[in-house]
């Protein structure tokens, strides 16, 4: 049987230690995971080793750039993100951030019948 798929966007690296792990633990059996971090995660030793034991192989990394790129940034890498995986859900740790905003706004753009 086909999993729906989940893009998980987590948020800051600690809310990811502290609730992140959680939602994933809980997630990971049911649905197809998709991970969107930005670049401190991959540094992180424990982070690949919850990778590993969580079996989840799609991890999309949003790089880190100079301030006045990342409106055009965000854009493209959400576009790019949301063609190549087509999630049946999003699941958004909060939409304070600039990124979120621009996250909720083009997924709802592009795929209208994903729940968010």
């Amino acid at each position: 049987m086909k999993k729906n798929k989940i893009l998980f966007i987590p948020s800051h690296l600690y809310l990811f230690w502290t609730t992140g792990y959680y939602y994933l633990c809980n997630l990971y059996q049911n649905y197809e995971l998709i991970l969107l971090v930005n670049e401190p995660f991959i540094h992180q030793k424990n982070f690949k080793k919850i990778l590993k034991n969580l079996s989840i192989k799609k991890v999309e990394i949003l790089r880190n750039s100079d301030k006045y790129s990342n409106h055009f940034e965000y854009r493209t890498s959400i576009y790019k993100i949301l063609k190549k995986h087509k999630p049946d859900l999003i699941f958004q740790y909060n939409s304070t951030y600039l990124f979120n905003k621009y996250f909720y706004y083009i997924s709802k753009k592009i795929l209208p019948k994903t729940k968010i």
